[in-house]
């Protein structure tokens, strides 16, 4: 009986092994998102008292960016501010679907997002965010701090705040 060449062997071994990880990926994907992102049925009302809890977390902050004529611009008052020295864990994403009458949370490790390299997108079209020229990376947001970085409200569709903490 022939054996199988050395080479063939080890071939094999990394791939059973790449199989397993890429499995095992798929496992921590699955249960992070179900352990961080959460969406429940709520009134209006319990879903302005969470944005205002947020909003107490930071009083009289303004947001990083609004949305002026349907555009994004950067709030000139935090866009010049200075540096932050203080450190960032986690950003968040809160949103109210005012049509369903849901909330929706999600928390991203701050780790996660410096593995990004390139801007962030807040949605699918991104919000328009970069088609007017906004470009928020990692790195533009640890300078900016702590903080809200969005509040979005949309009469007919809800509201939507992001903030890094």
């Amino acid at each position: 009986m022939k054996s199988i060449p050395r080479w063939v062997q080890i071939v094999l071994g990394v791939a059973i092994v790449l199989v397993f990880l890429a499995i095992g990926a798929v496992i921590v994907g699955v249960s992070y998102m179900r352990e961080h992102f959460n969406v429940v049925d709520s009134s209006e009302q319990d879903a302005g008292s969470a944005f205002g809890e947020i909003h107490a977390k930071f009083p009289g902050q303004l947001p990083l960016l609004e949305l002026r004529d349907g555009k994004p611009h950067y709030i000139e008052e935090r866009a010049n501010a200075p540096a932050s020295n203080t450190g960032i864990t986690t950003l968040h994403v809160i949103a109210w679907d005012s049509d369903e009458r849901r909330l929706a949370k999600f928390d991203i490790p701050w780790w996660m997002l410096r593995l990004k390299s390139g801007t962030i997108s807040f949605g699918s079209y991104a919000s328009g965010l970069d088609d007017a020229g906004v470009k928020l990376s990692p790195r533009d947001i640890e300078r900016h701090g702590p903080g809200i970085l969005l509040d979005f409200t949309e009469r007919r569709e809800g509201r939507v705040l992001v903030w890094a903490e």
